[in-house]
């Protein structure tokens, strides 16, 4: 097949049911053959997602908390309804809800019960559009929350040449045990194998295996995991990025007054919006497509009007300016570098060095293990050094894209405010700067401003 559309709708497009109205005008157009979906997302500020609603589900069984059970199992039970009645059957969303919540306190798994999100938006949403449902456990396959790349592929295309088009879930599939499957682990004349795939044919007839024997989760966020894999191995002409704003903002929507639409942007580019704090588009999707060459438009389902944003090879880059939590850490003298994912940024000099952390537990655990090295650590929490080794997560990291001609606007603006600022650098087209959490909102409207 060619000129192939791969479409992935988030948990904003699946939370009401216009959403779902929307999302079925756009399949009825053509070339949109494979569809990945989140679970449903928020209605409002304060709502919660569904997904969020099965991590508490899931701490309920565990603690043998009934009443919780019954109150969050209705809960979703009712957004499905609200969010689905008006297209498939009411009885049979009921059916699909009472098998699930069966097999979900059976199978007391944290994984199984988590994807349940996803899995009944797309086994609804397949109903509804009259589209063929795979489960992604049957396509997907993850190890440790990471996605195995290549094994997801084979899978995807195995389901293509069978389907001309289907509709599954994003953020989960099957739990890949490396140590079984591969070869290079265990000798297969060794009594060890046998053991194992003998388990294994056990495990394969026991109840419910089929649909949650080893079910595996990756990490928040993942449908957008799912819909780039799911584009690479159908060899899609482009990925399609459904949400609720009209594509990618020069600031977050949510946090300023005031932003303009970036029409084109780089993979680069939207890699470093998404790193760096914006909720635009996973991070490691990015590079699954980029590797492959596919162009993203990131669109707004209730306008389906607009063409949003381009994301490509190669564009002219574009001011945009990305905010999140953070929580810092400065050491002085000459000691080890840290080496944490949640490292948002690094800045050295003569003296130390200044550590920027997205996660304030591993900043924690970072200046514990100075404190084992002796070092004189000092931890920058709202306005003043701290001395010892806490650390307070009341900061906000935020980072500036601009162009050279934009950055003598830039300064005076952020010169504006107190200098309590606790650090601002600049780079050829980049600069960052680390405030207190109760300047944010202010300090982003300030910027975007002059972008």
């Amino acid at each position: 097949m060619e000129n192939i559309i791969v479409c992935k709708f988030g948990g904003s497009s699946l939370s009401s049911s216009e959403g779902v109205q929307a999302i079925i005008d756009i399949l009825a157009q053509p070339q949109r053959n494979y569809i990945a979906v989140s679970a449903i997302g928020r209605r409002y500020n304060s709502d919660i997602k569904v997904t969020d609603l099965l991590i508490e589900l899931h701490r309920c069984i565990l603690n043998a908390d009934t009443v919780g059970i019954n109150r969050l199992w209705k809960d979703i039970s009712a957004r499905y309804l609200s969010v689905f009645g008006a297209f498939v059957h009411k009885n049979r969303i009921k059916r699909l809800l009472k098998r699930t919540y069966i097999i979900v306190l059976e199978m007391r798994d944290y994984a199984f019960t988590v994807s349940r999100g996803e899995f009944l938006s797309a086994k609804l949403l397949a109903i509804a559009t009259d589209y063929p449902f795979v489960d992604a456990a049957c396509i997907i396959n993850v190890r440790n929350q990471k996605l195995c790349v290549e094994a997801s592929i084979n899978n995807i295309q195995k389901a293509i040449r069978k389907l001309p088009k289907f509709i599954t879930g994003g953020f989960y599939g099957r739990e890949i045990d490396i140590d079984v499957i591969s070869s290079a682990h265990f000798n297969r004349e060794s009594k060890e194998y046998h053991k194992k795939k003998a388990l294994m044919r056990i495990n394969a007839h026991s109840k419910h295996n089929k649909i949650c024997r080893k079910v595996g989760l990756l990490s928040r966020g993942g449908s957008d995991i799912t819909g780039a894999i799911l584009a690479v191995g159908a060899n899609a002409k482009l990925y399609e990025n459904f949400t609720d704003v009209n594509g990618v903002m020069t600031a977050d929507p949510k946090k300023v007054g005031s932003f303009k639409p970036i029409r084109r942007i780089s993979y680069d580019d939207i890699f470093r919006m998404g790193f760096f704090g914006a909720s635009v588009f996973h991070p490691d999707s990015v590079h699954i497509l980029q590797t492959s060459n596919i162009p993203i438009a990131i669109r707004n389902t209730y306008n389906n009007w607009d063409f949003g944003t381009i994301v490509c090879g190669y564009a002219k880059k574009p001011p945009f300016v990305t905010c999140t939590d953070c929580a810092v850490v400065y050491v002085k003298g000459n000691v080890q570098l840290p080496s944490y994912d949640s490292i948002l940024r690094i800045v050295s000099d003569c003296n130390g060095f200044c550590a920027v952390f997205s996660d304030a537990e591993q900043a924690r655990s970072y200046v514990n293990s100075l404190a084992e090295q002796k070092s004189e650590a000092i931890a920058l929490s709202g306005l003043e050094k701290v001395e010892g080794v806490s650390v307070v997560c009341n900061l906000s990291y935020l980072e500036v894209s601009t162009d050279a001609t934009r950055k003598g606007g830039l300064m005076p603006a952020i010169e504006s405010f107190p200098t309590e600022m606790l650090h601002l650098c600049r780079f050829s087209d980049t600069m960052f700067l680390i405030a207190p959490k109760s300047q944010e909102n202010a300090i982003l409207n300030a910027i975007v401003s002059v972008l």
